[in-house]
C-alpha cells in the first residue's frame, strides 16, 4: 500500500482540474488515473505510484504508524517457553473505529470482515485497544502469507467500512495491547483495559499451564485454567492472556510471582486435566504475543469463548441496556435503512387523474359533478397497487427476520452446544451400555468378575510378612517348610513378589508358593494351617499365610484406592470438606470423603461406580 507522507493510505480516483503530481511535479490531465490523499491533499501520478508500489517490501501491511502501533521487527514464534516454533506470526490492526464505538460491535465486525472476506487466510482476531484518539482491532497472521495478504487487503479496500467512514490497517509491533471485549464493554473500559495490558513486561512473570492433550476446545481449556487460577490461587493478581500449542499462559506481578510460585507448587497436584496432571513453564516475554484469546461468547460465565465454528456467529446479537432494544447491529441496520428509503420515496402515482367531461349539450356543467370528480381524482393519487403493497411486505419482513436473527443468535448457540454435548453423551452412553452387556472392562464401566482359570493365583499360595532382605534365604525357608508339613505334594515354584518400574523393581514383603494344580495348593494349605514358619535359626516367623490374590482381586483393589485418590482431589477441587478413606466390608466396598459417599463397588464388580457429587470422576483404564 502506497502512503502520503503522513501515512494515509492513497486511494484511485481520477484526476481533476489539472492535478498536480507531488513527487515530479507533472500536471495529470483531467479524468487520468490518480491516486490521492484527500486529508492531506497529497497527489500522485500513475507512474510515481506504480513506483513507490514496487519499491516497497512485500512482507505485512505497508501502512505504519507511531505511538502503540508501530512496524513489527521480527515475526511473533508460535509456541512458548521450551518449545520452539516453526512457524512464525505477524500482527496488523483494522484502525479508524470512533473512540466513543461500542468495543464489543468493533469486534465482532472484524471478526465477520475476517470470515467473509478474508477467509483463505489463517487469521485470529486479537481484541480491542484505544490509543491517538481511536480505537482499533488487532489481527494475527501467518508470516508466509504476508504479501498475499497484503493484496487482498488492499483489493478489497473499499470493504473496510464503518458507518460510511473508510477504515486504515497498520503494522503492529505489540499484540499484547489488545484485549477481547465482552458484550456491551464501553471505549472507557477498552481503552482502560489497553492501558493495563500495554504496561512495561519488565512489571510481569509470565506462566503457562499444559499440556491440553485432547481438548474439546481451546475455549474449555481456557475456561478451566481460570477457574483454577481463581479457585486455588485467587489471592494473587493472575491474568489470562492466552492459548498457544497445548499450554495456557497467564502472567502475574512480579512482587507476586515468588510466592505465587510457592503455592503453585503445594497444590500442583490440583491442577488436573483428562486424569493427568498439569505442568506449569515459564514463558519468554518475546513470546506472549504467540498466546490469542479466542473470541469472547456474549453473557456466558467468566467471558467463556465461543466456538469459532459456531453456525450462528454471523447473525451478530443487538446491545442492550436494561431490557430494552437499544441498538443496531450492521446488518440491522442495513434492513432498517432500505425500509425507511422505500418509505420516504415518493411513489409516482399509478392511475392517472381522471379528465373533467364536458357538459351535455344544451346543459351546463354540473357542479357537483366537478366535486365529485375531484374527489375521485385524489382517492386515485394516493392509491396503492398490490405490487406497492408486496415490496412493502417483503422488505419489512427482511427487517423483521434479520431482527428475530440478531436476537436468537446467542439461544441458537447455546442450543447448538447443548445439543453437541448431548449427542457425546449418548454416545457415551451407548458404548457403556455395550461394555456392560459383553461383560468388558473399561474406563468407567463397572463390569462383573469374569472366572480366569488361567489365573496362576488359584494354584498359589502367599506368604506376607517377610522382614529377610536375602531372596533366597526366603525360598530355602518355605522349601524346609513345606518338606515338613506337606512332603507328598510336590512344589512348582517359590518365589518373592516384586513392585516397581521394570529397572528398578524392590521386593515386598510376600512370597508365593505355587503348585501344579488347585486341589494340590488346597492340600498344601489344609496342612500348613496354625502352623509356624522357621528361619535358619529356628525362630518363628509372623507371616501370614492365605490364598494368592488373583487378578480380579487385585483389580478390584487398585480400583478402591484408585477412587480413593481421584475422589480426593475432586473434594479439593471442589470446596468438599472431609478425609477420603475406603470401607472395605464386603458385601459392599466403599470410598467416602468425609461422611459423603463417593464410590461403591458391588460384590463381583472388576471396578465400580463413582455416585452423586461424584458421578463426574472416571477411573483410568
Amino acid at each position: 500500500m502506497v502512503q502520503c507522507p503522513q501515512k494515509h493510505t492513497l486511494r484511485k480516483q481520477p484526476a481533476k482540474n489539472d492535478t498536480k503530481c507531488d513527487s515530479c511535479s507533472e500536471i495529470v490531465k483531467d479524468d487520468s488515473e490518480a491516486y490521492r490523499c484527500g486529508a492531506c491533499d497529497y497527489d500522485l501520478c500513475a507512474g510515481c505510484f506504480n513506483v513507490r508500489k514496487h519499491q516497497q517490501k512485500p512482507k505485512g501491511t505497508s501502512l505504519v504508524k507511531q505511538g502503540v502501533l508501530k512496524k513489527s521487527k521480527k515475526a511473533v514464534a508460535s509456541g512458548s517457553g521450551v518449545q520452539a516454533s516453526t512457524e512464525a506470526f505477524q500482527f496488523f490492526a483494522f484502525s479508524g473505529f470512533p473512540v466513543d464505538s461500542d468495543a464489543y460491535e468493533v469486534f465482532c465486525l472484524v471478526q465477520q470482515f475476517v470470515q467473509d472476506l478474508l477467509g483463505e487466510f489463517q487469521l485470529s482476531v486479537l481484541g480491542t485497544t484505544v490509543s491517538d484518539g481511536a480505537m482499533h482491532v488487532g489481527v494475527r497472521y501467518r508470516e508466509v502469507d504476508a504479501e498475499a495478504l497484503d493484496k487482498q487487503l488492499y483489493d478489497k479496500r473499499d470493504s473496510w467500512v464503518y458507518n460510511t467512514a473508510f477504515l486504515n490497517t497498520w503494522t503492529v509491533d505489540h499484540p499484547e495491547v489488545f484485549v477481547a471485549p465482552a458484550l456491551g464493554t464501553s471505549a472507557a473500559a477498552a481503552s482502560a483495559a489497553a492501558a493495563t495490558a500495554s504496561m512495561d513486561t519488565d512489571e510481569f512473570d509470565y506462566f503457562a499451564l499444559g499440556p491440553f492433550v485432547g481438548r474439546s476446545s481451546d475455549a474449555a481449556v481456557v475456561s478451566l485454567v481460570r477457574e483454577y487460577l481463581h479457585d486455588f490461587l485467587g489471592e494473587f493478581s493472575t491474568e489470562v492472556f492466552g492459548i498457544s500449542r497445548d499450554y495456557v499462559g497467564f502472567r502475574i506481578p512480579k512482587g507476586q510471582s515468588e510466592d505465587f510460585q510457592k503455592q503453585a507448587h503445594v497444590k500442583r497436584d490440583s491442577f488436573v486435566f483428562n486424569g493427568q496432571v498439569l505442568l506449569s513453564k515459564t514463558v519468554d516475554p518475546a513470546e506472549v504475543g504467540a498466546y490469542v484469546l479466542p473470541a469472547m461468547a456474549p453473557g456466558s460465565p467468566r467471558g467463556d469463548p465461543l466456538s469459532q465454528n459456531d453456525p450462528w456467529s454471523k447473525y451478530m446479537p443487538t446491545k442492550r441496556s436494561e431490557g430494552a432494544h437499544s441498538g443496531m447491529t450492521p446488518d440491522l441496520d442495513k434492513k432498517r435503512l432500505t425500509l425507511d428509503e422505500f418509505l420516504t420515496v415518493a411513489v409516482p402515482p399509478v392511475l392517472p387523474a381522471l379528465p373533467v367531461p364536458p357538459p351535455l349539450p344544451g346543459k351546463d356543467r354540473d357542479p357537483m359533478l366537478a366535486v365529485i370528480l375531484e374527489g375521485v381524482n385524489e382517492i386515485r393519487a394516493n392509491a396503492v397497487t398490490k405490487d406497492v403493497l408486496k415490496s412493502y411486505h417483503d422488505k419489512l419482513s427482511d427487517e423483521f427476520k434479520t431482527y428475530v436473527l440478531a436476537e436468537t443468535a446467542p439461544l441458537h448457540t447455546g442450543m447448538q452446544h447443548l445439543s453437541e454435548e448431548v449427542a457425546a453423551t449418548k454416545s457415551r452412553l451407548s458404548q457403556l451400555e455395550a461394555r456392560m452387556d459383553s461383560g468388558q472392562s473399561g474406563p468407567g464401566t463397572s463390569s462383573r468378575r469374569a472366572f480366569d482359570e488361567n489365573d496362576p493365583a488359584f494354584k498359589q499360595i502367599a506368604f506376607t510378612g517377610f522382614k529377610i532382605d536375602d531372596l533366597k534365604v526366603r525360598v530355602q525357608v518355605l522349601k524346609e517348610f513345606a518338606a515338613s508339613n506337606f512332603p507328598d505334594i510336590q512344589i512348582a515354584n517359590v518365589e518373592t513378589i516384586m513392585n516397581g518400574p521394570w529397572k528398578g523393581r524392590k521386593a515386598t514383603s510376600t512370597v508365593v508358593m505355587e503348585f501344579f494344580s488347585r486341589d494340590s495348593r488346597d492340600q498344601a494349605l489344609e496342612a500348613a494351617k496354625n502352623k509356624k514358619v522357621l528361619d535358619a535359626k529356628g525362630q518363628a516367623l509372623d507371616l501370614k499365610i492365605e490364598r494368592a490374590r488373583t487378578r480380579s482381586q487385585r483389580s478390584r483393589n487398585w480400583a478402591l484406592r484408585k477412587a480413593e485418590e481421584l475422589a480426593k482431589v475432586h473434594a479439593q477441587q471442589r470446596g468438599i470438606s472431609g478425609t477420603a478413606w475406603i470401607d472395605w466390608t464386603m458385601p459392599v466396598r466403599k470410598v467416602f470423603v468425609g461422611d459423603e459417599l463417593a464410590f461403591s463397588q458391588q460384590r463381583g464388580e472388576l471396578r465400580g461406580s463413582f455416585v452423586d457429587k461424584f458421578s463426574s470422576l472416571v477411573l483410568p483404564p
